[in-house]
């Protein structure tokens, strides 16, 4: 007999690998791995196998374990349950858990073994909070003796999501298929554990032993860094492709951000494979580029060296009157070409375009026609020109464009009259530059913010 924990960190009272196997034989639950709940109502018995203690009262007991593999994984346990199983006596196998506590709400999958009568099943459900939900439905077995029940169970499910459960009725390795299912509902695990229900009279009837749970096939892909963003100005939050060992993505000295460096401190989040970076500096507005080195995913898999993402941060600014102005307006094209409308930040800092509007004016003057510049994030540097139109490629070729890059393609501007009207540019708190314009106010485009 062996048991095996690979991939293995303490983080609180949190083990971190990504294989279980545990067959008792060293006589404790303690010790690798190390098992967590109500440790007294259980023992390991002569026979070094896991089973519940002599207790005077019906109660609820249940012990986990620490386990990432939730998918591509395949479980395995022995069961022994020396009486007749019922509504009042039955065990839970958690397979999937994102709580420690079987007993309280959770997210996850469980095998359980235990009804009315003298034939019993062995079905798998899913727990959503408090909700459970019988997903794949054993066939009835009986037994000989109506006071014992045995089995080994092995359950596995694909990356795409698809369950199997099966079992040997004596306990061996001879398996029959009792169903399948394809679910994604819950596709993270924290904890693999059991739970025994039982009446004082049956509280020393439960058995475990050979848990095992495993890759179905090895992971060899290493994990990557699929972006970065800012959560606020001291703080940048990093995706990767899968959840990463937590002692390597909790080392501030795998990340490096320009011109700021390493971050104080890494901190895990509700979601598994993102993490938050904190800086002790605020982060300036402008582009920047995360690098990560010498992470490993759950399998030991390294990820390639200098693995990036970029993200551009602009530091709250709330737009003010004569931020932005209006520095030419084209309003009667060339044939063939069409209008445009060249704006300029006046301010110091980076501006998102995607805080302004376009507008014209109605017969009271007032802003009509409304168009948003860009639903998307573009970034306007400080001191610079930016054409707003609807056909940047026509604008190119019929003008002299200085700065090729500084173009927005809008899906629609709003009516601006050939001869004579109004051009006014809004922010979220109003009205931010207006033009009004006649036909002989017009000049070259893009002459270094000599418009109109």
């Amino acid at each position: 007999m062996r048991k095996t924990l690979l991939f293995f960190m303490l983080l609180s009272v949190k083990l971190t690998f990504a294989q279980v196997s545990d067959d008792f034989s060293d006589g404790n639950f303690s010790n690798n791995p190390t098992w967590l709940g109500q440790t007294t109502s259980y023992n390991v018995n002569a026979n070094k196998q896991l089973q519940t203690t002599l207790s005077a009262n019906a109660q609820i007991v249940s012990l986990t374990t620490s386990n990432f593999l939730a998918l591509n994984t395949q479980w395995e346990f022995f069961v022994q349950m020396n009486f007749d199983p019922s509504a009042s006596n039955q065990a839970r196998i958690y397979l999937i858990s994102d709580n420690q506590d079987l007993k309280a709400p959770l997210n996850g999958y469980f095998v359980q073994i235990g009804e009315s009568g003298s034939t019993d099943s062995y079905d798998l459900y899913r727990q959503t909070g408090t909700t459970v939900t019988k997903i794949i439905d054993g066939a009835t077995k009986s037994r000989v003796d109506v006071n014992l029940l045995l089995a080994k169970v092995k359950v596995t499910r694909s990356d795409a999501g698809k369950w199997e459960l099966s079992t040997d009725i004596t306990g061996g390795n001879n398996f029959v298929l009792e169903g399948s299912v394809t679910d994604l509902t819950h596709t993270t695990t924290d904890w693999f554990g059991v739970r025994c229900d039982y009446t004082a009279t049956r509280s020393t009837g439960f058995i475990f032993d050979d848990f095992s749970v495993t890759a179905l096939t090895p992971d060899v892909t290493p994990p990557t860094l699929s972006s970065a963003k800012v959560l606020d100005e001291f703080n940048v939050e990093a995706t990767f492709s899968e959840r990463l060992q937590l002692s390597s993505a909790l080392m501030a000295n795998n990340y490096n951000l320009t011109n700021l460096g390493v971050p104080t401190a890494v901190t895990a989040t509700t979601i598994a494979n993102v993490y938050k970076l904190t800086y002790a500096s605020a982060l300036p507005s402008g582009e920047y580029k995360l690098t990560v080195n010498n992470v490993k995913d759950l399998a030991g898999n390294l990820i390639a060296s200098n693995n990036t993402a970029t993200f551009f941060y602009v530091k709250p600014y709330t737009l003010k009157k004569s931020d932005v102005l209006i520095s030419e307006v084209l309003s009667n094209p060339k044939t063939g070409g069409v209008d445009f409308v060249e704006i300029y930040n006046n301010t110091n800092q980076v501006l998102n375009l995607k805080e302004l509007q376009l507008a014209n004016a109605d017969a009271s003057g007032n802003a009509a026609n409304i168009k948003n510049v860009t639903t998307t994030s573009v970034y306007m540097p400080a001191k610079t020109y930016w054409v707003l139109t609807t056909n940047p490629t026509v604008v190119k070729q019929q003008y002299d464009a200085k700065f090729p890059n500084h173009f927005v393609q809008m899906s629609s501007l709003p009516t601006f009259n050939n001869d004579m009207g109004s051009v006014i540019l809004l922010g979220t708190t109003g009205v931010l530059e207006r033009l009004d314009y006649n036909e002989g106010m017009h000049h070259g485009l893009l002459q270094d913010g000599d418009g109109v």
